[in-house]
């Protein structure tokens, strides 16, 4: 009787155990990047915003996410497109006019040579990676229809 529970106990650790490394391998993992993407979203957000208060986050007509800056007027637009090796998400500030103050990379995987001008958050310094400056380009052209387009369905 008492091998049995013995082996019996021994069966039940073994599969509880076997539950934990599932939970931690697959479903805990997710939620850790979720706070990680969150957190570098918030940061950039408020690197951007330059001490300026945002809205809470509003869903643009084509579906991005983007922060009111009340105080001037501005945007905050997140974004993301292909880039010369990697998907990049970024998120722009546009001013009143949509033009493009300067932007935060959220997460990319371009070349060494591409990191340092892509941390810069000027579309000056991207310039010698002409397909990432040319897709950041084409991406700033994609928001702002977005955003004209969003104002419009505003009123």
């Amino acid at each position: 009787m008492n091998e049995s529970l013995r082996r019996l106990g021994q069966g039940a650790a073994l599969l509880f155990s076997g539950i934990a490394l599932i939970l931690v391998f697959f479903v805990f993992p997710g939620s850790v990047r979720e706070r990680a993407e969150h957190r570098a979203v918030r940061s950039a957000v408020l690197a951007l915003a330059d001490g300026e208060t945002t809205t809470d986050p509003r869903i643009s007509a084509e579906g991005r996410t983007y922060w009111l800056l009340p105080e001037s007027g501005d945007l905050i637009v997140r974004t993301d497109f292909r880039g010369f090796q990697s998907i990049l998400d970024i998120v722009f500030r546009l001013d009143v006019t949509l033009d493009l103050v300067r932007y935060r990379t959220i997460f990319s995987t371009e070349g060494a040579h591409v990191q340092p001008a892509l941390a810069s958050g000027m579309i000056d310094e991207v310039t010698g990676a002409s397909v990432t400056g040319a897709a950041i380009q084409a991406a700033v052209e994609q928001v702002r229809y977005d955003m004209t387009v969003t104002r419009r369905e505003e009123r």
